[in-house]
């Protein structure tokens, strides 16, 4: 079983994934777009998914690095995954995908040394096709919601 996991920002021009932000154009792409807020803020908000539970959500640092991402695998998911059965924690894989706070090296070494050879990601055991985001459930099922 696969512990798929995605994190979302939320601001107050609404939700942002660099994922999802492209801009189509015969024309040079270099748009603008407009700002009517003198405040900013953002939330970065983690979820994970494994068989048919959902795991989550988690608010994490506004500017995610990997020191503060491996600290919320080593003291926050272990309490988020505590309802989880017994047999699908102990036998799951995690799947990351390749933004610069997972690839960090201190996370890189704590999934080999709390997830040996059972992640996959940037920089792991398994490799996963960059740029896929038809291939994980989060972003397959933001697709079918938006379709409706």
């Amino acid at each position: 079983m696969i512990l798929w996991t995605d994190e979302a920002t939320f601001t107050r021009r609404g939700i942002f994934s660099s994922h999802n932000s492209h801009v189509w154009a015969h024309n040079n792409p270099r748009t603008t777009r407009r700002r009517n807020f003198q405040h900013e803020f953002r939330c970065n908000v983690w979820m994970g998914m494994l068989h048919d539970l959902l795991i989550g959500p988690f608010f994490l640092p506004d500017r995610l690095n990997g020191e503060s991402f491996r600290r919320f695998l080593s003291n926050d998911l272990p309490i988020l995954m505590e309802n989880v059965p017994l047999q699908f924690r102990q036998n799951s894989w995690i799947r990351l995908d390749g933004c610069p706070s997972h690839y960090a090296r201190q996370v890189r070494n704590w999934l080999d040394e709390h997830y040996a050879h059972r992640w996959i990601g940037r920089g792991g055991p398994v490799f996963w096709p960059p740029r896929s985001p038809d291939l994980t459930p989060f972003d397959f099922l933001l697709t079918i919601h938006n379709l409706k």
